[in-house]
C-alpha cells in the first residue's frame, strides 16, 4: 500500500518517520511534531485511512488535538486503520476509557477511606467529571436499525447516559454528607457495578465486531 524512502522527498535525515512499519522521509523539513503529523494524517488520508496510533520516541501519544506535544523527538511512528475498522477501534477505545476509569475508581475509593467527608467529596468530585467518557467514545458508533422487539442502539445509549446521570446525582447527595462512610458505601453499590456492567458489554461488543471482521476477510 504504501510507498517509503526516497519516493517522498529528501527531509530531515536525523528524523525517522514511519507509518504502517514504512519508513518515509519527509518532503520538507518539519521542525514541530504537529507539522509531522499533519503531513502523515494527510498520507493515510490519500489512501482511505485514519491514524490510530502515533508514538514519538516509543512513547504513545494522542492520535489527535495538539495539548502537550513533545518539543523534542527524534522518531515518529504512526499506525492507520481503515474506515470500514473504525467500529471495532471506538469500541476499543472506550473499553480502554473504561478500564482506565475502574482503575481511578479503585484508587479513589482508597483515598476516600482515609479522607475526611470533604477530601472524600473533592476525590469524588474529580472522577465524576470524566465518567462520561466511553459513553461519549460510543456516540462515535454508527446507528443501525433496530430489530423487530429490541431498543434501538440509539435508545440503549440514552438509556446508559441516563443511568449514569441518575448514579452521580445519587452519589453527589451522598457527598453532602458530613459522614464520608455514605459515600463510600453508595460508591461501592452504585458507581462500581455500573462500570463493570459497561466493561462486560464493551468486551462482548468488541467480540463481536472483530468476528464480524474476520469473516469479512475470509470472504
Amino acid at each position: 500500500m504504501w510507498r517509503g524512502g526516497n519516493d517522498v522527498g529528501s527531509g530531515d535525515r536525523a528524523l525517522e518517520v514511519f507509518l504502517d512499519g514504512i519508513r518515509f522521509e519527509l518532503p520538507t523539513p518539519r521542525a514541530s511534531l504537529a507539522g509531522v503529523r499533519a503531513w502523515l494524517e494527510a498520507l493515510a488520508l490519500s489512501q482511505r485511512r485514519v491514524i490510530s496510533v502515533l508514538r514519538v520516541d516509543g512513547e504513545p501519544v494522542a492520535a489527535t488535538g495538539s495539548d502537550a506535544l513533545p518539543q523534542e523527538f527524534h522518531r515518529v511512528e504512526a499506525e492507520t486503520i481503515g474506515l470500514e475498522e473504525m467500529p471495532l477501534q471506538v469500541v476499543a477505545t472506550a473499553l480502554e476509557q473504561t478500564n482506565a476509569l475502574l482503575a481511578r475508581a479503585e484508587a479513589a475509593l482508597a483515598q476516600m477511606c482515609i479522607n475526611d467527608a470533604a477530601g472524600a467529596r473533592e476525590v469524588w468530585w474529580r472522577l465524576a467529571a470524566d465518567l462520561k467518557l466511553p459513553l461519549i467514545t460510543l456516540s462515535l458508533l454508527p446507528l443501525p436499525g433496530a430489530s423487530p422487539g429490541q431498543a434501538s442502539p440509539l435508545q440503549l445509549r440514552l438509556w446508559q447516559l441516563e443511568q449514569l446521570a441518575q448514579i452521580i446525582r445519587d452519589l453527589n447527595h451522598h457527598a453532602e454528607s458530613d459522614d464520608s462512610h455514605t459515600l463510600i458505601e453508595a460508591f461501592e453499590k452504585r458507581l462500581w457495578p455500573w462500570l463493570w456492567r459497561l466493561r462486560e458489554t464493551l468486551l462482548l461488543q468488541r467480540e463481536t465486531l472483530a468476528a464480524g471482521a474476520r469473516l469479512a476477510g475470509v470472504f
